[in-house]
């Protein structure tokens, strides 16, 4: 009994013995600890997650005491590059020694993935973390995130945030700002935005903003838990079924008239308005299906571009909010999807790059539609990629977005038909230029309009585009703009035409705003003009009472200052390379404000000027003194003409109003010998007439009323 007893001590102790060494066998074959250095700790997180990490890349989070840390972990936060690419943001636990060696990483969580975007730490306060993401060097994003984790969650290595308040912002003329402070006291988010620093603040749990003059800021909450995140990856595993089941189309001819000539109210049978006139819809009746056409009127109602809450995915920053502005809630009229293509620039910010090729969706500031396949101006906010129908030759649900020749938005959607059959439809409605929507339908003060389903866009995660009451008269910076008294083009009750009254550097200026797609431009050549002998003469009897406005732009009368002049397409005097230019697109309405090239002929009229401003800086020639006399200078901002008027010695007074409303191209309106410069209108003392001395740029009303979406700049 004794010997079976010390038999079984024995063994007991020997097992004790091998495990031991086996223990510190193991023990000493592993790499030994990393210093409790902060190089330390930055290799142990770099070795884990397969990235790079600086020694002050990275902040701990709160301890729970040496025994939890030692056996769960101690949360740590850090921002970490993959191959020499931008930063993302990660959060790991990390067990820690007593004496406050770091031992091991427990678990790991990539908190930010945008392979273009680069997130730095910016602030760590109590149970919150700061980051910024920039893009090309700017700052345009800061996202505060919350990492409380109840202990449950952290023993079991829940690492995803509860939630975050996300923060873009920028100014006026730019799209972000560099560099970015970041602040947490006591709940709130201060930054300090620019080279000036200027001081901003949300409120994180409400979202309340303090902006800084100058600047915009939009904030939005994401709420994350590890629930929603494995419903992702579970939806990715089981993708739903693709439009590739649609059957193929019959032979059966479409009807082709749904609507011929589309002005404004739509002409055709069938076209029914609501929404107070602002929009009106028809339906067509197709051999497999029904066709719903809804006319927007783009004078009344402006366009918005709402990013998702994960598409298209962000690879620069924080994704989208998924929602409407809360400052444009109350003005809402509908909603409608936006394309499948993943590049969108969202007021500035660049989501995900937009492919040279395929069809865009431009937005600028003011709520103008553009469409085409340019690569978009500047003065575009928003740019949303496009692309072809998938499956053109089947029979398909499809939803579109057109531009008709007129200036107004077409959208229309069907529950069945080809590619082919419905651009033949949309042809015959007038449009000029189509893009390609996710077949989903319109959504009208809560009711669906059209025969597609449509989502809950209230918190979307797919982006969207809206429909918003403008204002009843276009409005630029802080200035108060009214309509000047003089006759304006339809509709009532939403002037084209206003003008305001400001200082500058102790001069005054007046100023006038004209929605630019909404007139017809031509350019007359004057009596003086030197190239009067060969152009068409001013306006005739049955054109003159469509002139609204008559500006001038002085003459060009000096054989050594003869500013190149295009008038219907015609060089009238050859045009110098690389200058300012001022060019009219005829009757489809619009002008633009350019550089001229070596040779220039255009469908409508261009005028070489003096180039006062680029980039949003003055120019030397600007400053130049002169005589004392009346001054003018224009730019187009957001799909408008702005016009500064004063007396002056210089041309710093007008330039530098027309630079701090917001332009970045300013040219003087003289072509040379501008002794007064001026602006008549219709309706007032002194009115368009049809012959003067100076060349003159006209605005008259269009034989058909036109609205104000475009080609892409």
């Amino acid at each position: 009994m004794t010997s079976n007893v010390l038999t079984a001590v024995v063994g007991r102790v020997s097992l004790v013995v091998a495990c031991g060494a086996l223990a510190a066998a193991t023990r000493f074959a592993l790499p030994p600890p990393p210093p409790p250095t902060p190089e330390g700790v930055a290799a142990l997180l770099g070795e884990a997650s397969g990235t790079t990490v600086k020694a002050d890349d990275y902040a701990w989070e709160g301890s729970r005491g040496w025994l939890w840390d030692g056996f769960f972990g101690r949360p740590v936060v850090f921002v970490a590059a993959m191959e020499g690419g931008p930063r993302d943001l990660f959060r790991a636990t990390v067990r820690v020694s007593r004496e406050g060696h770091p031992l091991a990483v427990r678990s790991l969580y990539r908190l930010t993935d945008t392979d273009l975007g680069d997130e730095a730490l910016a602030a760590r306060a109590p149970e919150r973390v700061v980051v910024t993401s920039s893009y090309e060097g700017r700052v345009l994003a800061a996202s505060a995130f919350e990492l409380a984790a109840r202990p449950v969650e952290q023993m079991l290595g829940a690492l995803a945030p509860a939630a975050v308040r996300h923060v873009v912002f920028g100014r006026d003329e730019r799209a972000g700002a560099s560099p970015c402070a970041a602040q947490l006291v006591d709940g709130e988010l201060r930054l300090a935005l620019g080279e000036g620093q200027a001081a901003a603040a949300v409120e994180l749990a409400t979202g309340t903003t303090t902006s800084a003059p100058g600047w915009w800021l939009e904030t939005w909450r994401e709420e994350r838990h590890r629930d929603a995140t494995l419903r992702e990856r579970l939806a990715a595993l089981w993708p739903g079924a693709s439009e590739e089941q649609a059957v193929a189309p019959s032979a059966a001819a479409m009807p082709t008239a749904p609507g011929a000539e589309l002005g404004w109210p739509p002409r055709g049978e069938g076209w029914a308005p609501f929404a107070d006139g602002a929009l009106a819809r028809r339906a067509v009746a197709l051999d497999a299906g029904e066709l719903v056409l809804v006319a927007i009127d783009t004078r009344r109602l402006g366009l918005g571009l709402v990013a998702g809450r994960h598409f298209p995915r962000s690879r620069t920053g924080p994704a989208g909010p998924g929602a409407v502005p809360a400052a444009r809630a109350e003005l809402l009229v509908a909603s409608f999807p936006g394309t499948t293509a993943p590049g969108l620039i969202d007021r500035g910010r660049l989501l995900a790059p937009i492919t040279d090729t395929g069809a865009r969706i431009g937005v600028d500031r003011a709520g103008r539609a553009y469409l085409g396949r340019g690569p978009g101006g500047d003065g575009l906010s928003s740019l949303r990629g496009g692309g072809g129908f998938a499956s053109p030759d089947r029979r398909a649900p499809r939803a579109t977005l057109c531009r008709t020749a007129d200036g107004y938005l077409l959208y229309a959607a069907t529950t069945s038909a080809s590619a082919s059959e419905l651009e033949a439809a949309l042809t015959a409605a007038g449009c000029a230029f189509s893009v390609a929507l996710r077949p989903e339908g319109m959504t009208i003060a809560g009711e669906t309009v059209g025969p597609l389903a449509t989502p809950d866009r209230t918190s979307a995660d797919d982006d969207f585009f809206y429909l918003y009451r403008s204002a009843g008269a276009p409005q630029v910076g802080a200035l108060v703009w009214q309509a000047d008294g003089g006759e304006q083009p339809p509709p009532e009750g939403h002037p084209a035409i206003v003008a305001a009254t400001t200082t500058t550097l102790g001069s005054e200026v007046q100023l006038w705003l004209v929605e630019a797609n909404r007139l017809e431009w031509q350019i007359r050549a004057g009596s003086r003009e030197t190239a009067a002998v060969t152009a068409a003469p001013g306006l005739d009897e049955e054109e003159l009472p469509r002139a609204l406005l008559a500006i001038g732009l002085g003459q060009a009368y000096h054989e050594d200052n003869q500013r190149g002049l295009v008038l219907d397409g015609v060089e009238a005097l050859p045009m110098r390379p690389f200058l300012g230019a001022l060019e009219t697109h005829g009757p489809t309405g619009g002008l633009a404000i350019t550089y001229t090239v070596e040779t220039m002929a255009l469908p409508g009229d261009a005028s070489e000027l003096p180039l006062l401003a680029e980039g949003g800086r003055l120019r030397r020639v600007a400053k130049e003194l002169g005589a004392h006399r009346p001054r003018s200078a224009a730019c187009v901002i957001d799909g408008r003409l702005l016009l500064a008027l004063t007396r002056h010695d210089t041309d710093v007074p007008e330039t530098q109003t027309l630079l701090d409303l917001g332009c970045r191209r300013v040219v003087a309106l003289d072509r040379g010998r501008q002794i007064t410069a001026f602006v008549h209108r219709r309706g007032l003392e002194p009115a368009p007439r049809g012959d003067y001395e100076d060349t003159i740029l006209y605005g008259l009303i269009p034989e058909r009323p036109r609205g104000t979406a475009g080609d892409l700049p």
